[in-house]
């Protein structure tokens, strides 16, 4: 995820997976910003494909068989501050981790 500086049309700020092999980011599909913009949230698919990484289930779950369900079944959504660009959360979801909206209920 990329902060780009309108103006000047350059990236000021990259944030990705860090080295350590932990995935805070694996195939991002949406994003959406809260109002104030403190918080950026981006929805990750989790599928694995194209070689990218896979961020492990947080449980081991099973199907209705009882056979484990690959990691590849659950997509989660990363948070990150806007004002450190430091993520400061994974939120794990369902399979299919995608659109993003912020409900404002004014």
């Amino acid at each position: 995820v990329s902060v780009v500086d309108v103006a000047d049309r350059t990236v000021t700020v990259t944030v990705g997976n860090p080295e350590d092999g932990e995935i805070y980011f694996s195939e991002p599909h949406g994003s959406t910003i809260t109002a104030d913009g403190r918080y950026l949230f981006v929805s990750n698919r989790n599928l694995g494909n194209n070689d990218t990484p896979v961020r492990p289930a947080p449980h081991a779950f099973q199907n209705d068989e009882g056979e484990p369900r690959p990691d590849t079944d659950f997509g989660f959504v990363t948070v990150i501050d806007t004002e450190t660009n430091e993520v400061i959360e994974v939120i794990p979801m369902g399979k299919w981790a995608s659109g993003m909206a912020i409900y404002d209920p004014r």
